[in-house]
């Protein structure tokens, strides 16, 4: 059995050391960058609510938008209900972060709300803006 000396062990990782540090770099970079990197919303009047709560992890679940006409938006592209049921089943989504104008026709959301549990989305965060107490009451 052949043993190999400290010096080749030496030269082996002189030669790894670079590849280890580009390596950890771009770990690093891609780690930093998928905190910063934000899909597009759509604007919207979101319902103000006295227990809102900051999202933990922003941008790391999809993002139903409905404006005041009625609109919905996946991820900032419209769609129409079936494409956005063919879109939830595909991609296996279990969890969404569901934005609804204060606008909006309360039927629209109920739709929404229907297709989402139809394609088996047991989770659905419900997206609002904080009450800051200087508005008309929630």
């Amino acid at each position: 059995m052949k043993r190999t000396s400290r010096a080749a062990w030496g030269r082996l990782g002189a030669v790894l050391m670079p590849l280890i540090d580009l390596v950890m770099l771009l770990v690093l970079f891609f780690a930093l960058a998928q905190g910063v990197i934000q899909q597009p919303l759509i604007e919207l009047d979101l319902p103000k609510a006295t227990q809102a709560k900051e999202n933990e992890r922003p941008g790391s679940e999809p993002v139903i938008s409905v404006t005041d006409q009625g609109d919905i938006n996946l991820d900032g592209e419209p769609v129409t209900m079936d494409v956005l049921a063919s879109a939830l089943s595909s991609q296996g989504i279990r969890m969404v972060r569901l934005r609804g104008d204060g606008h909006v026709d309360y039927g629209v959301m109920k739709r929404v709300l229907s297709v989402l549990r139809a394609e088996g989305v047991p989770n659905v965060r419900l997206m609002v803006s904080p009450y800051d107490g200087n508005e008309e009451s929630p």
